[in-house]
């Protein structure tokens, strides 16, 4: 028996919110797979080397594991179309950039010579068109949830 049977009504995911979806899956199983990755060291990044996760300290992998299982759940909840989607993606964005001041601060990134090559390879416009684009994610998935689109 499905929702109509059941006299509930059926929601239509808005195309947004299938977009979102789709992007944090995307995102986060390249995230685990280069984590993955980089802790081969046959495949080693030749500028860090395999350092570059054995310097994670237990504060900084906390922060990546914690904001993983955030951004799957935030993923899951939203397809779902449940209202704490819209409260997970809030404290994701904050894990993240707490996670974000911590590697700036204590992490790989800390080194001159890190932030040179990040400089030159383009990671901070990358890293900004991100977080311009999870800013616009976190504004369009309130909207959803102030229209009632989220339950």
């Amino acid at each position: 028996m499905n929702q109509s049977q059941r006299g509930t009504p059926v929601r239509s995911r808005p195309a947004g919110v299938w977009m979102i979806c789709l992007y944090l899956l995307l995102t986060e199983g390249i995230a685990l797979g280069a984590l993955a990755l980089s802790w081969s060291p046959t495949l080693a990044n030749e500028v860090f080397g395999a350092d570059v996760y054995t310097e994670l300290d237990p504060i900084h992998l906390t922060l990546i594991a914690a904001n993983t299982v955030l951004w799957l759940t935030v993923a899951f909840d939203l397809y779902r179309l449940r209202r704490r989607a819209a409260r997970l993606l809030g404290i994701a964005f904050v894990v993240g950039v707490v996670d974000i001041y911590w590697q700036a601060t204590h992490g790989w990134v800390a080194h001159e010579d890190h932030v040179q090559y990040l400089i030159q390879t383009g990671a901070v416009i990358a890293f900004t068109t991100g977080v311009t684009l999870l800013v616009a994610i976190l504004l369009y998935v309130q909207r959803l949830d102030r229209r009632g689109v989220l339950a």
